[in-house]
């Protein structure tokens, strides 16, 4: 039983980090991709409760953005303000002062994948490191209680 506590233990971790890395891959390469003219076509605050495993609930607000740009002569639709980065929030105000950045209308410098255009952000700033360091901590909680199982 212990084992597969470590084993859940180094998974959370690895998956953390496994994630945060792919996020900070992608926002270097986005800084260096073509970039064109967008404009915003949604810039709004999603207010939703959710509920938790222990049936207590919480207001989260999430941040839904919407911008057309073009690239060859094809229309496209982007929603990324940029890799890694949360669109989740617990204070409305943070979400608010978001979408306060990106009103409807508003011109938008649009970085795309010049191999898939498609693939887009706004932002190309590198993730925070909260969430592999809270993976690494949530792995390190559960290793201790696998250990007491060994």
């Amino acid at each position: 039983m212990g084992e597969l506590i470590l084993i859940a233990a180094l998974a959370v971790t690895a998956t953390g980090w496994f994630f945060y890395l792919r996020a900070r891959s992608k926002a270097g390469k986005a800084g260096n991709w073509p970039v064109v003219d967008g404009v915003v076509t949604v810039s709004e605050v999603v207010h939703k409760v959710e509920t938790s495993s222990d049936n207590s609930s919480q207001d989260v607000y999430y941040v839904q953005p919407s911008y057309t740009y073009e690239v060859g002569g094809k229309g496209l639709t982007g929603t990324r303000l940029s890799f890694g980065a949360a669109n989740r929030f617990d204070d409305r105000q943070k979400a608010e002062e978001i979408v306060a950045r990106y009103p409807v209308g508003a011109r938008v410098q649009v970085h795309y994948n010049p191999d898939k255009p498609a693939e887009c952000t706004l932002e190309t700033t590198l993730p925070s490191l909260v969430s592999p360091l809270t993976a690494t901590l949530a792995g390190a909680v559960i290793a201790y209680v696998g250990v007491g199982f060994i």
